[in-house]
Order: C-alpha cells, then structure tokens, then sequence
C-alpha cells in the first residue's frame, strides 16, 4: 500500500512518516530512500539531524539521489520510504545529465543546429523549450520510478513538500518546477491508499 505525507518546511512530516512506518512493519526492517543532496552547510545540518533521529532504529538507509529505478530491488525489504520526492524532482531537472540533453536535443528529440546557424531570438526560443525539455522529462521518469518502486513493498511511504501556498513571483524554471511537484504529488495521492498532511507536527488525514 503506498501512502503519501505532504506537509511545510519543518512542518514535522519526516518523524510523522518515520513513525507511522515504523508501527506498520513490526520488528522488520525499513528502507529509508534519502535522496537530499548535501550542497551547503544547511543541508548538511538537516541530513545529519534526520540521521542522527534514525539512530539505533530498523532503519535501513539507502542514499539515492537521482535514478530511482538503478536501486537493486533484490536487496530491499518489505517496507519502505522515500525522503523526499521534491528533492529527488530538483535533483533530476537540474542534473548535470539532464543539462546536457537539453544542450543536445529539442522538445522533439532532434539534434539542434549549430549556434552559428541560429540568430539570437532563436537562441533564446530554443533555452525556453529546453528548460521544458528538462521539466517534462524529470516528471515523467519520476511517476513511472515512483509507482515502480512503491509496487514492491507491503507498504511504502512517500514524503513530499507543500510549496504552494506563498505569493511569491519566481522565474518560469523554478515555477516549472513547482508545476511538476503539482502533478506529481497529484499523481501519487489518486494512487495512494492514504494521505495525510503535516500540519504544525499534527497530521490531518485526507485520505
């Protein structure tokens, strides 16, 4: 059964997935999928505190960053969870590799021209596609990897953040990826068995 977490920055909804986890799997083991990317000392501070909460317990932690489907699924459990999907979204749309595609190919797939070939307005139409390229791809992956792994286990926690409430104005990149986070945490609650949100450390059933 696949259940979706969503809440707010700090909101509590990492210890509340942990939890709820813990108390479905019994004395089993637990995969925890931790997909933050250490880039600065915040973060890093954020991924030894979740650390140091899991210490001692069933927790199993598998460090996956991007390629959700590269995991080894002969060495996994019966229960598991993925912390966090908006992490893992940002850290495929903005990949090295996804970069690369996007320089290589068009929306359609085909090889673009030479840049000596182009004049400056179609310099800046074909930056525009390929920052969709990177999007659409990145969503696209992600759903399929997602229900993919959430197949195997018994039951599989995902946890995703609420970023859709503030009011303000960012570039077309960063609100394509606030777009795909939509859908895909759309995407995840229809097929889910549960949902709930973490508001203020209190969970509120949705589904």
């Amino acid at each position: 059964m696949l259940h979706v977490v969503i809440g707010g920055s700090a909101s509590g909804k990492s210890e509340y997935a942990e939890n709820l986890l813990l108390s479905l799997s019994g004395d089993e083991p637990v995969d925890y999928i931790a997909t933050m990317k250490c880039s600065d000392e915040e973060t890093w501070e954020r991924i030894v505190r979740h650390k140091m909460r899991r210490d001692g317990s069933r927790f199993v932690t598998i460090e996956q960053e991007r390629n959700l489907s590269e995991i080894d699924k002969n060495h996994l459990h019966n229960f598991g969870m993925l912390e966090c999907m908006s992490n893992l979204l940002a850290n495929e749309m903005f990949s090295s590799d996804a970069a690369e595609q996007s320089n290589m190919t068009d929306v359609n797939g085909q090889t673009k021209p030479d840049a000596d070939q182009r004049c400056e307005s179609d310099e800046q139409a074909a930056k525009r596609e390929n920052e969709k390229l990177i999007i659409n791809w990145s969503a696209e992956k992600l759903a399929e990897d997602i229900s993919a792994l959430a197949e195997h286990y018994k039951e599989f926690v995902v946890v995703t953040n609420d970023i859709f409430e503030d009011s303000i104005i960012y570039d077309e990149v960063t609100r394509g990826y606030i777009r795909e986070l939509g859908e895909l945490n759309r995407f995840l609650a229809e097929k889910a068995g549960s949902v709930t949100e973490v508001v203020c450390g209190i969970p509120l059933t949705i589904k």
